[in-house]
């Protein structure tokens, strides 16, 4: 499909990817880019005026929802079974927390936490943060999944 005008119907702008893209893009007002996952693995920066690819960052394993944006990380789940806790808004990878169980649905930012549902039927919450050994002592002092 093409990005089409409000009003007019013409297209802005068209961009192909490598990869098909299956969940919604993120829209990031403040620097005006798209954030898109693809099912190769990829994480895609698209300027929004332009289309032109800001960055690409390869994850190395499929993913099949959108990501999360919140105070400047992305937060992407794979379907390998591990949540990379984020990325920066640069493409940079600032963190990863491992999940047990695959992650087919997009995480949820609240204040600051990181929920996320895996395919075993566990429901997380993590603190929102870029250091894996902070994410892993939150997930194990209050896990949601338990009960």
């Amino acid at each position: 499909g093409r990005p089409l005008g409000a009003t007019e119907g013409t297209a802005h702008w068209d961009r192909s990817l490598d990869d098909a893209v299956v969940a919604a893009p993120v829209v990031d007002v403040a620097a005006n880019r798209v954030y898109v996952t693809t099912t190769g693995g990829d994480v895609v920066a698209v300027e929004a005026a332009t289309g032109e690819s800001a960055w690409r960052t390869a994850l190395g394993r499929r993913v099949l929802a959108s990501p999360a944006l919140a105070d400047g990380t992305l937060y992407v789940g794979h379907v390998a079974g591990d949540l990379l806790a984020g990325l920066d808004v640069d493409g940079e990878v600032v963190g990863n927390h491992a999940a047990s169980g695959q992650l087919y649905a997009s995480p949820v930012v609240h204040e600051e936490s990181v929920h996320y549902a895996t395919g075993t039927g566990a429901v997380y919450a993590v603190e929102a943060t870029t250091s894996t050994a902070e994410a892993e002592r939150a997930e194990s002092a209050h896990p949601a999944n338990s009960g």
